[in-house]
């Protein structure tokens, strides 16, 4: 496929695609035949003009950015959205996609599409975003950028061509020649154009085996090699050949209902899992206000795993139903014929209309679930306060790995040449470990990387740094934790804490499984003080595991 550069900067290399750009999808004469050429720049500077704003008042940092619109017909937009750093998607998408939406959109008679690449912060090393509209793609065999909009966009095909008069004025006007041109002049970037039709290609798939059919579970290998089980809703879903979301399909199937009925409940392959009714909406004006709360975002925001509750049951006038739409907690909407699920610009609006109208079930469980999202939030600053200093500048995906490996050595390392022997790091340890947050049975997966540090160390030690009677609260919190745990109570030996293989500093140590536990010889005094301490709070899930490990009349 034959690309071609207008306008380039002079500082742009010659031997590469320039850093900034504006890509028309489709060849220029193409474009012109659908649409008024000049309509286009307008639309291409008024987009650069509004992604330009935006990154200049974003406080969240955005180093690069590639947006790709599709002009479809109806004054409908398709928009795409990618982001450097990517997790930065969650915040800027939103904001990005009602930008462009607000712009007016000029007539197509087919879709005509462009890219537009933007790079706030300088950098030597772009960043590698996959090809603009292709995620829309949700399976099965290539096929043209046209056909996949099409399909996306839930247009009728074969698409209509523009009329031969249309054809004449934009060929006598010239648009296709002086397009990337006016282009570059509106905007100050090159034009980057094609002589050739686009085609769109799926990304690597799976492959499935040993199915059951009477389970429905399946082992699923991915391209990159992965393996899990799958069952089978989610076989469906990896299956599927449909689309990715957009509104513009969304829209379409609203221009058709007539009344929404809201259902307990979530949907499975398309059909609802219940049939109580706990809201039904025919009025214009209501309809409206809901239909206004289902702005979603285009492309795939994942799949969630559940179901969704409640669902809306979209009908016709002549009551049939036209689509079930899943909602997931208060954040997006699943419908059968999209691949995956769509993200809503603003989730909390429709349970607020939700809970307007009678509904009040699923904005409660949303607040909740925010609630609990707080409380682990906080949990989570407190316990990366109380990391010991020489550990507080790693990140999360070095203690992950850490974690994963059974692999400690350099956090130990780190932590000897910064406390004065092996009985302040075990005491530094237990402060850290008490930080946790919630029951000892259940805990988030960061919190394991104290008590794999901990028990890395001989018991004699942990027993001389929890008897201190110096040790904190919270250092009395992470002995009685850890003496408590399952793993110190199902193996090991007397001398070394219980792991059935653990690298430390330079050797790995094989532990085998023990006869004995080693609670055994630690004294009934430390015991004794560790029961007494978990069970003076309000916890069953402690006092039962400190009765359980330190024993009644410890």
């Amino acid at each position: 496929m034959a690309f071609h550069v207008h306008g380039r900067r002079e500082t742009d290399p010659t031997d590469r695609p320039p850093s900034e750009y504006v890509m028309l999808l489709m060849p220029d004469a193409e474009v012109t035949r659908r649409m008024d050429g000049a309509g286009l720049v307008d639309f291409v500077e008024q987009a650069h003009d509004a992604v330009a704003e935006y990154v200049r008042s974003t406080r969240t940092p955005l180093e690069e950015c590639q947006i790709a619109c599709a002009l479809l017909p109806g004054h409908r937009i398709l928009v795409e959205v990618y982001v450097w750093p990517p997790p930065a998607i969650v915040v800027h998408a939103a904001p990005l996609t009602r930008a462009l939406r607000r712009l007016p959109v000029p007539a197509a008679s087919a879709p005509v599409a462009f890219s537009l690449r933007l790079r706030p912060i300088p950098s030597d090393n772009p960043r590698q975003f996959p090809p603009a509209l292709v995620a829309f793609i949700g399976g099965g065999e290539a096929t043209s950028l046209d056909d996949m909009l099409a399909d996306v966009g839930s247009l009728e095909l074969p698409l209509p061509s523009t009329s031969t008069f249309e054809r004449i004025r934009a060929r006598l006007a010239g648009g296709a020649r002086t397009m990337p041109g006016d282009i570059t002049h509106r905007t100050g970037l090159p034009v980057i154009t094609t002589d050739d039709r686009i085609m769109c290609r799926a990304a690597p798939g799976f492959r499935v085996e040993n199915e059951d059919p009477t389970t429905g579970f399946a082992r699923v290998v991915h391209a990159n090699g992965r393996r899990e089980m799958a069952d089978a809703e989610t076989l469906v879903w990896l299956r599927s050949p449909s689309p990715q979301p957009s509104q513009a399909a969304l829209t379409a199937m609203l221009d058709r209902t007539a009344s929404v009925r809201v259902l307990a409940g979530g949907i499975s392959r398309g059909t609802p899992v219940g049939d109580h009714v706990l809201l039904t909406i025919d009025g214009t004006g209501d309809l409206e206000e809901l239909f206004e709360t289902l702005e979603v975002i285009d492309g795939s925001s994942g799949h969630c795993m559940c179901l969704g509750d409640p669902t809306l049951e979209l009908r016709g006038l002549d009551g049939a139903r036209i689509a079930a739409l899943g909602v997931h907690h208060g954040q997006g909407i699943r419908w059968s014929g999209w691949k995956d699920d769509a993200r809503l610009l603003d989730g909390v609006r429709l349970l607020e209309w939700l809970d307007a109208h009678g509904v009040d079930g699923p904005l409660a469980a949303h607040r909740e679930a925010e609630r609990a999202g707080r409380a682990r939030q906080a949990a989570w600053q407190r316990w990366q306060s109380r990391m010991p200093e020489p550990l507080r500048a790693w990140s999360p995906e070095r203690w992950q790995a850490m974690v994963q490996r059974n692999d400690v050595r350099d956090a130990l390392d780190a932590l000897s040449s910064s406390h004065a022997d092996d009985l302040d790091t075990i005491k530094a340890l237990f402060d850290w470990f008490g930080a946790g947050h919630g029951p000892w049975t259940a805990f988030p997966s960061y919190e394991q990387l104290p008590e794999l540090l901990l028990l890395a160390f001989p018991l004699d030690a942990l027993v001389r740094a929890a008897e201190d009677p110096g040790l904190s609260d919270d250092g009395l919190e992470g002995a009685a934790r850890l003496f408590a745990g399952h793993v110190m109570a199902t193996g090991g030996s007397a001398n070394h804490p219980p792991l059935s293989a653990m690298l430390v500093r330079d050797q790995a140590i094989f532990v085998p499984a023990r006869k004995a536990q080693p609670l055994d010889v630690v004294p009934r005094t430390l015991l004794t003080r560790l029961r007494r301490y978990a069970t003076r709070f309000d916890d069953e899930d402690k006092i039962a595991r400190a009765r359980s490990a330190f024993g009644e009349d410890a």
